[in-house]
This record gives structure tokens, sequence and C-alpha cells, in this order.
């Protein structure tokens, strides 16, 4: 992952009592760049550090929540919030929060007007080489889906791949999933190209298990789509599926066996 955490044994390494400090700007609210203290594992440990210098400031997220009861989390804390270090709530939007179900702290969504601020918003071009288990299932179904460069990219030089070929039986399947979360819902994008051919492949496009789209024939160009997101955790998945209809031999003759590709690119969560 590109944000992937480093862990050490015993807290020798000064990553907090947790054994991590998260600086994937989705899951945090501190600024990174200004955010200039001593022990960055205190931030979001559950206990206000408003005696230290720069700890209960907006640039470290009011010490990540830890300084006001209403953004104190006590699940991803370390210790009891309010308990052995008091409250010394500085931060004015205290009142106005909503959780971050992943982060260690709540979220201030009222901080911007602009989604692509807020901590849901989620974009992924594949430019890191790798899929964020964060949001990503890749290896679902009978063959994985790759990130490859062969072809031009919608955005960047790289796209995820699937392909028939690395399906071995009928009625199988190369699945992607990708988990977003938001309170308020939002829009999903993504653009996708295809060279599948019914009933051989297709591509189906499941929320939460119900289906939202079917593409049957190729799409030699780079397609955008879009997608209505309810609120919640939701799971958006790509399924690259090979003989769905379990058709015969016969119902093939003339067609091209095995060459079905679907590639996705430029997926964007923009939150309401």
């Amino acid at each position: 992952s590109p944000y992937g955490c480093d862990t050490v044994d015993g807290n020798d390494g000064g990553y907090g009592p947790f054994g991590f400090f998260c600086i994937d700007p989705r899951y945090t609210i501190i600024d990174e760049a200004k955010c200039e203290v001593d022990h960055r594992e205190w931030l979001g440990d559950g206990g206000c550090d408003a005696e230290e210098s720069g700890y209960n400031t907006e640039a470290c997220g009011w010490d990540m929540g830890d300084c006001c009861e209403e953004t104190c989390n006590e699940e991803y804390g370390f210790y009891p919030c309010g308990a052995n270090q008091p409250y010394s709530c500085d931060d004015p939007l205290a009142g106005q929060t909503i959780s971050n179900p992943t982060g260690s702290a709540i979220t201030q969504e009222t901080r911007s007007m602009d989604p692509r601020d807020s901590s849901f918003y989620f974009h992924d071009g594949f430019e890191a080489n790798v899929f964020d288990p964060l949001h990503w299932k890749w290896m679902g179904g009978d063959a994985s889906w790759d990130i490859e460069r062969e072809v031009s990219a919608a955005e960047g030089v790289r796209y995820a791949e699937a392909r028939t070929a690395f399906i071995v039986n009928d009625m199988g399947t190369a699945e992607l999933e990708l988990t977003i979360e938001s309170p308020q819902g939002g829009t999903l994008s993504y653009k996708i190209q295809t060279s599948v051919q019914a009933p051989f492949d297709d591509v189906l496009v499941e929320v939460d298990g119900a289906a939202v789209e079917i593409v049957t024939n190729a799409l030699s160009d780079w397609t955008a789509l879009v997608l209505q997101v309810e609120p919640g955790r939701v799971v958006v998945r790509w399924s690259h599926r090979k003989n769905p209809s379990d058709a015969s031999p016969e119902e093939f003759a003339g067609m091209s066996n095995n060459l079905g590709i679907t590639r996705i690119d430029d997926v964007t969560f923009l939150p309401n």
C-alpha cells in the first residue's frame, strides 16, 4: 500500500502504544506539513496533550480529536478519553462533527465545502502500481485482477485489468471490489474499456450485490460511467465473467475464444 503501516515490537520504534501512526490524508485530520510536534504517536491516543506545545492546534487536528469530548474517539484511542488527561476543547467545530469509521479520530467534514477535501473522497488511477487493501479486493472469483500498462490508460499510464484467458472454467469470474464509506453517500465515477462479446464473456457491475450494469459488447474507447452511492458502507464489484449463461460450444461458432479483456481506470468517489 502507498500508505502502509510501519509496525514495531515492544513500542521501541516510536510509533505509539498501538504500533502505528497514520499519515494517509484520507484518514487523518492533521496537516502533515504544519503539525510539528515531538511525539506524533500521541495524536489520537485518547489523552489530551493540551499542556504540551503544538498538539492542541488546528494543524494537529486539535490533538487529533483528543481534546474535545465530542471528537475524542475511544474506539481507536489507547487511553480512555478524558480520564487521565482532561479535555481542553479549543476546536470551534467540535459540535459539528461526524464519525470517520476508519480513522483514529473524528473528522470535521464542515471544514471544507469542496468534496475533494473530504476524508471520504477517494481517487485511484492505479499509478502506485499496487491495489490499496484499505479499499480494494482484487483476487475474488477464479482469477485475479492485475495492474497493467500495455495500452494507453484513461489517465496516467496504468489501469486495472482482467482477462477471460485467465479464467479456467465456464461461468467463472475475476472480481474486483471497492469498498467506500460516507455518511451522506455520493457519486462514484470510473472509466472502462473492454473487448467482451456475449455470450462468451461480459462484465457485471454490482453495488452491494445488486446488479446495476451489464456490459455485453466491446467498448474500444475508454468510456466514463457513473454510479450513485447510498450513505454508509458500500461495496462496488466489477465481475469479468466467462460464459456466464453456460452457453454451448455451438453458440460460440465464429467467435474468438479467450480474448476478452476488461480494464478499469480513473476511479473517483465524490461524497455529497
